[in-house]
């Protein structure tokens, strides 16, 4: 048995991701694809269009075999977290091989970038201070520092740095050096927009169009649910409809109300205490006061972010930001966590590589919540957050974390 590791969101699963997992397998000679995916709030600092157990039921209708949850720790966290958080369970499992997608398509002159941000020779580090020096933005800073420390390598990809899937697949390979890692590593030809934007594959190499993760969730906030999910893959577009029938969708501005009582608690408190949480920078803290304090407006989440986002802040960072003071998730919470894999679902290939690996795998693998499982409290917490929304908002409830059962697919 040979597995490749996927790491996801699927929000929702659509045509590109079953072509994702279909190639990872072909390329890399795996029959077993282990997919980590996001819970039920994603790494833009949003919350997911369908919660996390729809989303890995249609995932293993359609090639995944075994479906493990990335911590709401990871899941909601900047690029070089996320990866860690994902890249280190997958290595963990012990699966042997990893496939994701980037602009560049060329697995050499990543693997070269990420060992040199791995390692900052000291040529590197010493332009990089230069630049940064001369006023450089850090970004522009540590491009230039690469193209002066890589030269002639770096002519063909010289906006490598500038995609924001390269960028994620560096953080991946970063991760996987870091963990002293084993595990191969490969690259599918992205097209179209960033990880942060549409997050898929525009065509494939026949030229087949797929239509993104972003227009589809745009069409169902529009409400064009019948036409969002006649675009995705026949058996995982009928969960899908099924289970936005029943439950609907949410978006961020229906967490409005939790969120601001959270921030007049804080601030009541004390304002500073803003600053305990993840991504929450002294700029962003300032400003939140001084909203809540002296300015008039919505209190709708979205507005919030215009009102917080400047050129250095982005969208996304400024959603972190709202998402970690939301969740509790404390800066603090890097140095406590422990790696653990929580099994959402599974097909019967996938029942036989978590059967192989019980007995040598070095972190907790977790098919059950139970009432102890205080690793998995932050998890079961933003579950339960995002259950209640969906309820107050559509009337159903979702089965909780401790009584869902995992989704077994033949």
């Amino acid at each position: 048995m040979k597995t490749v590791g996927l790491i996801t969101e699927y929000n929702p699963f659509h045509e590109g991701h079953r072509y994702h997992i279909e190639q990872a397998k072909k390329i890399s000679g795996a029959d077993t694809a282990v997919v980590v995916m996001s819970g039920d709030f994603v790494q833009r600092g949003e919350p997911a269009i369908t919660d996390k157990y729809t989303r890995a039921h249609m995932a293993l209708s359609c090639g995944a075999d075994l479906v493990v949850e990335l911590p709401a720790l990871y899941a909601t966290a900047s690029a070089e977290g996320f990866a860690l958080g994902a890249a280190g369970i997958l290595h963990f499992l012990g699966v042997d091989a990893l496939c994701f997608g980037s602009e560049c398509n060329d697995i050499n002159i990543l693997c070269e970038i990420a060992a040199i941000l791995a390692e900052e020779p000291a040529a590197f580090k010493a332009s990089l201070r230069n630049n940064l020096a001369m006023g450089d933005s850090f970004p522009k800073a540590r491009q230039k520092a690469l193209e002066e420390y890589m030269g002639q390598s770096l002519t063909k990809h010289k906006d490598v740095m500038s995609k924001p899937n390269n960028l994620l697949g560096i953080e991946y390979i970063k991760a996987l050096r870091r963990y002293s890692s084993g595990m191969e590593v490969y690259t599918i030809k992205r097209m179209g927009q960033g990880y942060n934007e549409a997050e898929e594959y525009k065509e494939t190499e026949s030229g087949e169009g797929f239509a993104s993760a972003a227009s589809i969730r745009r069409m169902i906030v529009n409400g064009q649910k019948k036409e969002a999910a006649d675009m995705l893959p026949d058996m995982a577009g009928d969960i899908f409809r099924s289970a936005i029938e029943k439950y609907g969708i949410v978006t961020a501005d229906d967490f409005s109300q939790l969120l601001n009582y959270k921030i007049y608690c804080l601030m009541r408190e004390d304002s500073t205490m803003l600053l305990n949480y993840s991504d929450v920078s002294e700029p962003i803290a300032n400003k939140i006061t001084r909203i809540y304090g002296r300015e008039h407006f919505s209190g709708d989440w979205s507005e919030l972010v215009m009102k917080l986002k400047s050129k250095e802040l982005t969208h996304s960072r400024v959603n972190r930001a709202l998402l970690h003071i939301l969740l509790d998730i404390k800066k603090d919470a890097w140095s406590l966590i422990t790696p653990y894999a929580r099994i959402l679902g599974m097909t019967t290939q996938g029942q036989k590589f978590l059967a192989s690996i019980r007995k040598t795998c070095p972190i907790p693998l977790i098919t059950k919540v139970a009432d102890d499982s205080e690793l998995l409290r932050n998890d079961i917490f933003a579950a339960d957050v995002y259950n209640q929304v969906v309820y107050r908002k559509n009337g159903e409830q979702i089965t909780n974390d401790y009584r869902h059962p995992l989704i077994k697919i033949s």
